[in-house]
């Protein structure tokens, strides 16, 4: 099963407006039936719950197939079309792309590249 990670930057908008845009993709992206969530990351000290989550990022996991990562592309694509100089970082494993105002080919190409690289350094059995 694989995973990646999804990191949303916007210079200049506080992190009420990043966390709500985040919260937007994650409900774009699980309507097209991808896995997706929120990372958990340890609470601040004296937080009632011990487990926060992280403003701007997100986490896809299951099987990513061909026709699930145009999905993602498509929706990355959209909303960096609607959302002028915010970029959308790509993780999977140690590698990444960061996704900007690219023409929604390159970004699906980049995407495409980056799983092939994973897949292609996964040893054989």
């Amino acid at each position: 099963m694989a995973e990646l990670g999804l990191t949303i930057t916007s210079d200049g908008e506080p992190a009420a407006t990043v966390d709500r845009i985040t919260g937007q993709l994650l409900r774009e992206m699980s309507a097209l039936g991808v896995g997706v969530r929120r990372p958990n990351v340890p609470a601040p000290a004296g937080a009632k719950s011990a487990v926060g989550s992280s403003i701007g990022q997100l986490v896809i996991t299951g099987m990513l197939s061909t026709g699930t990562i145009a999905g993602i592309a498509n929706i990355v694509s959209a909303y960096l079309k609607r959302h002028n100089g915010r970029t959308v970082t790509v993780k999977k494993g140690d590698r990444e792309v960061t996704l900007i105002a690219q023409p929604p080919k390159v970004q699906l190409e980049l995407l495409r590249t980056l799983m092939a690289e994973e897949e292609d350094a996964e040893p054989r059995g």
